[in-house]
């Protein structure tokens, strides 16, 4: 006998009906008939008997019956407890990736390396802002993949993280491709730009307080820059799409060029800013995050 046996018959009791039974369970009456001679061959006696009233339990059937019940009952907590089990054997990583993520391909490497690691879930966090620290120091988030803060107030924090730069890009202003803003090119027409460049110039930027408005705020602060216009959003694609209309310049890696359809202008002297992989330093030798550290870094040499 098996305990899809069993769970057939305490139904076909509980409906005192073959057809009904089978309706229930979703199955074609002679499959269960089928089901229920089967047990009753195993077990050696008749579970059931043909009255006016439907089929009715045997004499042995019912005395029977409350094994049935106790088996099924530990069926359900067998199942219940192995759910449990495999719910807190789970690996569970919050990962948050900063735009550059998708714009240097490797998104679709990381889904593939969780793909191939079952054991492991992951939730992608994709609007982390400056909050990350603080998402890292109350491990709501487990690693970060983005630059790193430029304000001030972070750098006493990052004697508390683990930083492993993952790959290094060029930093350039984004601007609207010439073929459909040529006016552009008066204000930008070299292949390069430099810092002064900017001034006058209308900038795309996030939120208040977010790592963007903390970058711009410190470029105005340490070159003394002043801006015709400052646009505001929460969403990169929203960013980008002001750039491609013409309606402000942003700061941004090399990759964002081709990846969002924009001419991307190197800095001179130049400026790099690196993609790190970013988790707490006393959390960085838990087997998941070195082993997923160690892929990107592979990845990213393998890209070079």
């Amino acid at each position: 006998m098996n305990i899809t046996q069993i769970q057939y018959a305490l139904m076909v009791a509980k409906y005192r009906n073959i057809s009904n039974a089978a309706d229930a369970l979703y199955i074609s009456q002679p499959a269960l008939s089928q089901q229920i001679k089967k047990l009753e061959k195993d077990i050696g006696f008749a579970l059931f008997q043909r009255t006016g009233g439907g089929l009715l339990l045997t004499p042995a059937g019912q005395r029977f019956l409350p094994y049935m019940e106790k088996a099924n009952e530990a069926w359900d907590n067998m199942e219940e407890a192995a759910m449990d089990f495999r719910k807190h054997s789970l690996m569970h990583l919050n990962i948050a990736m900063s735009p550059r993520v998708y714009s240097n391909g490797l998104f679709e490497k990381i889904v593939h390396y969780f793909n191939i690691h079952p054991d492991i879930e992951t939730t992608y966090v994709t609007e982390a802002g400056v909050q990350y620290m603080t998402g890292l120091e109350e491990q709501k988030i487990d690693i970060v993949l983005d630059r790193l803060p430029i304000q001030e107030s972070a750098i006493s924090e990052m004697k508390r993280v683990s930083i492993t730069p993952i790959l290094r890009e060029k930093q350039c202003i984004l601007t609207a491709l010439p073929e459909t803003h040529p006016e552009l090119m008066q204000d930008f027409p070299g292949d390069t730009v430099t810092i002064r460049q900017l001034e006058g110039q209308s900038i795309v930027t996030g939120l208040r307080g977010s790592m963007e408005d903390h970058s711009m705020n410190y470029l105005i602060r340490k070159e003394n820059i002043h801006f015709k216009r400052i646009y505001r959003s929460d969403s990169m694609n929203t960013m980008m799409e002001l750039v491609r209309q013409g309606q402000g310049i942003i700061l941004g890696p090399e990759s964002f060029g081709e990846y969002y359809h924009v001419r991307a202008i190197p800095f001179t002297p130049p400026k790099v800013v690196d993609l790190n992989f970013i988790s707490l330093r006393e959390r960085a030798e838990e087997p998941a995050i070195r082993d997923f550290r160690k892929y990107l870094l592979e990845m990213a040499k393998a890209e070079r």
